[in-house]
């Protein structure tokens, strides 16, 4: 069966779009990662600047908020405590502003940050995020462990 020309055409067309999407999104992790790697190299103590920096980068970017969570995230494995109580804060205040319009951002952010399995960053997300509805839960204890499903007091 010989396929016409015009439709090898379309098929070549939509394979460079695909592609180029990809290398866009690789390119946007790639970026991602450098802003975050800077930005904990100019905040080594943490702070506000830091907790600054993050949300900047976390709301400078569209497309899916977990994603874009996990890149940061991915970017800071080797942060020192102060750095992720400042992370923590960060996807925090992403989290709440996705929570009314992008519910299933929110819960995507939510995910990356207990996927860390990092008990710092955790628990300093659990603080800034403030109160949540009974049964979102977020691992507690030191080992990144178990599920508190209660609502704060």
């Amino acid at each position: 069966m010989r396929v016409p020309k015009a439709s090898f055409r379309y098929i070549s067309a939509a394979a460079l779009v695909g592609i180029a999407i990809f290398l866009s999104a690789a390119s946007a992790h790639a970026s991602i990662a450098t802003q975050t790697t800077d930005a904990l190299d100019s905040h080594p103590y943490g702070g506000n600047g830091l907790e600054a920096a993050i949300t900047s980068i976390l709301e400078s970017y569209r497309g899916q908020p977990g994603t874009i969570a996990k890149g940061v995230l991915d970017a800071v494995t080797d942060a020192n405590e102060e750095q992720m109580i400042a992370i923590g804060r960060a996807m925090a205040a992403y989290a709440r502003a996705l929570a009314k319009n992008d519910p299933a951002g929110d819960g995507a952010v939510k995910a990356a940050v207990i996927d860390t399995r990092n008990p710092v960053l955790q628990k300093s997300f659990k603080s800034a995020r403030g109160h949540r509805k009974p049964g979102l839960a977020i691992p507690s204890g030191n080992d990144g462990g178990g599920l508190d499903t209660t609502s704060p007091s």
